[in-house]
């Protein structure tokens, strides 16, 4: 999506919805081979906080999380586009990043 859009995207790592078995899995150091091998392909765009741990690096390159699940929308629709998602059963849906001038991702 950032890419397409000429974008840099920040996501914030505390709310981003994480399956607790994957973490219980990636912090035992088990994890998929595509992982690695995304992270070969595009790591160099991504620039991760200090404070993150390899298993969350593989957390986030898993082709198994989907990026189809993601919907962008203009700032002033936010609140209006998560209501919606939530009256329609994704009760979980929420906010976990925005889009800024510049390239790549940010994780913090």
């Amino acid at each position: 999506m950032a890419r397409g859009a000429n974008l840099r995207a920040e996501l914030q790592w505390d709310q981003i919805p994480l399956v607790t078995e994957a973490v219980e899995l990636a912090k035992a150091d088990i994890y998929t081979g595509a992982s690695t091998r995304n992270w070969q392909a595009y790591g160099h765009e991504i620039n991760l906080s200090a404070t993150m741990k390899e298993w969350q690096q593989h957390l986030i390159t898993d082709p198994q999380t989907s990026g189809g699940l993601l919907i962008s929308c203009a700032p002033q629709a936010e609140q209006a586009v998560i209501q919606l998602l939530q009256q329609a059963g994704f009760g979980e849906a929420k906010t976990i990043g925005r889009f800024a001038a510049g390239k790549g991702l940010g994780l913090v």
